[in-house]
């Protein structure tokens, strides 16, 4: 009776001891899973302040390049200033190169008035000619076009009032490569007459350009200081 009640005593501390150990550990367990799914007004909180981490670096990285593009030099596009207030076309506006010409000048030069009258212009923009022109540049195996080279050219030149040239006679020119299969011709007709709309985007953008080039403001303010230094002609 003696032997098993010490036995008994010796077993239950250690027995006691097991139990409060696996409830603590239980305990800690608990305490870590709480910690590892926050309560939902937490997990809000923490996605704001990534998603702002997100947006902040992004912002910081837009304002890191615009800084570096005008160190370069470089500056966003905005309306031409042309050097003269009013501008003659002499290509009709119902024509698609004149209507497509005054439709780039208005929406890029819009201080610059567009007269139909050329004795009420500063200066006449002269379209002197327009030419298309397309070459085999690929063969299939059959002997049959792969590819086309098409190339356009505007030539031009523009005077002031009085037929005074502010940019002499210059031809643009620009090439576009049109993938040719004779098996849908009239689809490829229709992408060829596309591409000749935005190559002569291109060169009305390069005309544009031109007539607001520092050389065409120089022969502007030459023109104008000649006139005026000119001696009045005598009245008989």
């Amino acid at each position: 009776m003696k032997r098993s009640d010490a036995f008994w005593k010796a077993v239950r501390p250690s027995a006691s001891s097991s139990c409060r150990a696996s409830s603590s550990t239980s305990s800690v367990n608990v305490a870590k899973r709480r910690a590892r799914a926050p309560p939902a007004a937490r997990f809000a909180c923490w996605r704001g302040v990534r998603m702002f981490g997100r947006r902040g670096l992004r912002a910081l990285c837009l304002v890191a390049l615009y800084g570096a593009l005008t160190a370069c030099g470089f500056a966003l596009r905005g309306p031409t200033e042309l050097p003269f207030d009013s501008l003659y076309i002499n290509v009709p506006p119902n024509a698609e190169l004149g209507a497509q010409m005054r439709r780039q000048l208005r929406a890029n030069a819009p201080a610059t008035t567009i007269v139909e009258n050329p004795n009420q212009a500063a200066a006449r923009l002269e379209i002197l000619s327009e030419t298309r022109d397309r070459r085999e540049q690929a063969l299939t195996a059959q002997g049959r076009v792969q590819e086309y080279d098409l190339t356009l050219l505007i030539s031009f030149q523009v005077v002031d009032d009085q037929a005074e040239i502010l940019v002499p006679p210059t031809t643009l020119t620009t090439t576009r490569t049109l993938y040719y299969d004779d098996n849908v011709a009239q689809a490829k007709e229709s992408e060829a007459e596309t591409l000749y709309r935005s190559m002569r985007n291109d060169l009305m953008q390069r005309i544009l350009l031109r007539l607001s080039a520092q050389d065409t403001r120089e022969a502007v303010r030459r023109a104008s200081g000649e006139r005026m230094a000119a001696p009045a002609q005598p009245v008989r």
